[in-house]
């Protein structure tokens, strides 16, 4: 018996058994064929710089991990690529070419899809001697300062925030609306919108601290309280609410730095005489993210999937290095830039992506970070060659774009790294 393609003859029955028929016809005689649809392979292989994911339709391929897998000859079969968070996919070799896969599958079939790092545009923001220090989650606004004092917001146009020194901004939304301190010696709390700056007022104490602020306008930050200790506290419709410390017995503190969509608020604690990054789900229920075993650690931000980020140092060295925090995790070190010893992640957009920068001992030597798909990169390896070295990286929003300080003919400059 000969098969048609994609077909394998198996055996015959009937007056005849197994994979050879010899009859001899005496009397009526029924002979039946039997075929199998055949078995073919299909292989994919992922390479360059970047990285990502290829699955098939129907399923069995998985890749990472499942690279390979067999269907039935002859089946059409789809691969879908996607890039990860910090990668582009640029098309496909093999079996297949350009961007879509669609292989029918006989004898053994492989396709190889390229990953690639994405690189970032620079664009410049701000005149020289500016920094970058915060960026809101969707809608790229910057905001930052000038060596002289004066503070800034970039919505496309640069514009002053228009507060005398000393004036630090710490947090904006999507509505533009800033939160930040104001004042020396004693400094407070200060919502900034449109123009008008309101004083967020304390916990009974003299000093307070706002540091970041979410879509509905509830604002974190930390405060004095009457006898003079500091406690985490939140900010919503104007009033200021105490988020209490994990220790009181021992050690009375807390601080808060960053907050998500869902009013989920991050940043430390004291915790017998040491300081543990911590996560407050509401006033007096507080998460102690654990440590190293160092004397100090903080979260400063949190995603809207819960995904934490800070820095923490380690028992047997003064150094401190960032984390990322999951839940049900410990924390986890992301390391170091090679030959820098230090390293800080300030900001986490919800694909896991988040920025910040790694120094040396001296904080001489600075380069902007950025985290993605479990790897360190400096982003001075990813942005267009030109003449703007990236110096600190403050934020990643949803989109991936990053505000960053770069240095420029030896003078800061605040720029916007935009993913090509």
């Amino acid at each position: 018996a000969i098969a048609d393609n994609d077909w394998v003859f198996d055996a015959f029955t009937g007056s005849c058994a197994g994979a050879v028929c010899d009859l001899t016809l005496s009397t009526d005689a029924s002979v039946s064929a039997h075929f199998d649809r055949g078995r073919a392979r299909l292989s994919v292989g992922m390479v360059g710089s970047g990285g990502g994911r290829i699955m098939s339709e129907p399923p069995g391929i998985d890749c990472p991990g499942r690279c390979s897998a067999t269907f039935p000859a002859g089946t059409l079969v789809r691969l879908s690529p996607t890039a990860g968070a910090l990668s582009r996919f640029l098309g496909w070799s093999g079996s297949c070419a350009g961007r879509d896969c669609q292989v029918v599958v006989r004898a053994h079939t492989a396709a190889v899809g390229r990953f690639e790092l994405r690189r970032y545009a620079v664009t410049p923001l701000a005149d020289p001697q500016s920094f970058a220090s915060i960026m809101s989650p969707r809608s790229g606004l910057v905001g930052g300062a000038y060596t002289s004092g004066a503070s800034f917001f970039w919505d496309g146009v640069l514009h002053d925030v228009g507060m005398a020194w000393p004036t630090d901004v710490h947090g904006i939304n999507d509505s533009g609306t800033i939160v930040g301190v104001h004042g020396t010696p004693d400094f407070r709390a200060f919502r900034w919108e449109r123009g008008v700056a309101a004083d967020l007022g304390t916990l009974g104490g003299e000093n307070s601290w706002a540091a970041a602020i979410n879509a509905e306008g509830m604002i974190a930050g930390w405060a004095q309280l009457a006898d003079h200790s500091i406690h985490a506290a939140a900010w919503a419709d104007g009033l200021a609410t105490d988020l209490g410390s994990i220790d009181p017995i021992h050690c009375d503190y807390s601080e808060a730095y960053g907050i998500n969509s869902k009013g989920i608020i991050v940043g430390e604690s004291c915790v017998a005489n040491a300081f543990h990054p911590v996560r407050f789900r509401k006033p007096g229920v507080i998460d102690d993210l654990g440590s190293w075993g160092g004397s100090y650690g903080r979260a400063v931000a949190i995603n809207n999937v819960g995904v934490i980020v800070g820095y923490a140092t380690r028992p047997e060295r003064s150094t401190y290095h960032a984390f990322i925090w999951t839940e049900g995790t410990t924390l986890r070190d992301v390391g170091s830039l090679p030959g820098l010893v230090h390293s800080y992640l300030g900001c986490i957009n919800s694909a896991g992506v988040a920025a910040g920068i790694s120094f040396d001992e001296n904080d001489v030597v600075r380069r902007g970070i950025v985290w993605g798909e479990d790897r360190l990169f400096d982003l001075n390896d990813l942005v267009v060659p030109g003449p703007y070295f990236i110096d600190s990286a403050a934020c990643v929003d949803e989109s991936g774009r990053i505000a960053a300080t770069s240095v420029f003919d030896g003078q800061w400059r605040a720029v916007l790294l935009t993913p090509l």
